[in-house]
C-alpha cells in the first residue's frame, strides 16, 4: 500500500471508497423509475469518469454485503469491483464505528454505515461515495463528524455522491 500513496502523490490521485450503495446502482438494470433512473446514469458516468483516474478501495464489509440478494445481479457486482484494493475491517475501525453510531444518533441498524465512515478515516480516505444519504452523505452527519473528528485529531474523508464528483468537477478536472 506504501507504493500507491506514494505513486498517488507523484501524479495527483485521489483514494475514493465506493460504499456498496454505488457498486449496486452500477451494475443494476436501468429503472423506469425516473429518480433511480438518473441515480444508475450518474453512477455508470462516475464509474466511466472518476474511477480510472484515482486510486479505488472497497473493504470486506463491501465485498460482503455486494454478495446478498439475486445471486446473478451478486456475480454483476463482484466483476464491477474485482479491480478495487480491498480494505480490511481492523479493531481500530470496530470501535471508532462505534463511537460514530453514537456521536451521529444513528438506529443500531445503521451500525454498517458507521463501519464504512470508521473505515475511510481510519485508512485516510479522500472520498467516500454513497447513495445513502440518510445515514452517510448528508450535511448533519458531515458536521457532526466534523466536530468529532477535528476534536480528536483524526482524518475525515469527503463524504459525497457520486454526482456530487462529476458535477462539481472535484476530482474530474484535467491533469
Amino acid at each position: 500500500m506504501t507504493f500507491f500513496i506514494k505513486y498517488d502523490i507523484i501524479i495527483g490521485m485521489k483514494s475514493i471508497y465506493i460504499e456498496s450503495s454505488v457498486v449496486s446502482y452500477y451494475t443494476s438494470k436501468l429503472s423506469k423509475d425516473k429518480i433511480i433512473n438518473l441515480k444508475q446514469s450518474i453512477t455508470k458516468e462516475f464509474w466511466r469518469l472518476i474511477i480510472p483516474k484515482n486510486h479505488g478501495f472497497i473493504s470486506d464489509l463491501v465485498n460482503s454485503e455486494i454478495k446478498d440478494g439475486d445471486e446473478e445481479a451478486s456475480i454483476l457486482r463482484i466483476k464491477a469491483i474485482a479491480h478495487l484494493e480491498t480494505l480490511k475491517i481492523s479493531p481500530d475501525i470496530i470501535r471508532l464505528a462505534r463511537t460514530y453510531l453514537k456521536i451521529l444518533n444513528l438506529p443500531q441498524k445503521a451500525y454498517n454505515d458507521s463501519l464504512h465512515i470508521a473505515t475511510t478515516c481510519i485508512n485516510k480516505i479522500d472520498y467516500l461515495v454513497s447513495w445513502n444519504c440518510s445515514h452517510i452523505a448528508n450535511d448533519q452527519t458531515i458536521r457532526k463528524l466534523a466536530e468529532y473528528n477535528q476534536k480528536h485529531k483524526l482524518f475525515l474523508s469527503t463524504l459525497c455522491t457520486p454526482s456530487k464528483l462529476l458535477l462539481e468537477g472535484e476530482i474530474n478536472e484535467k491533469r
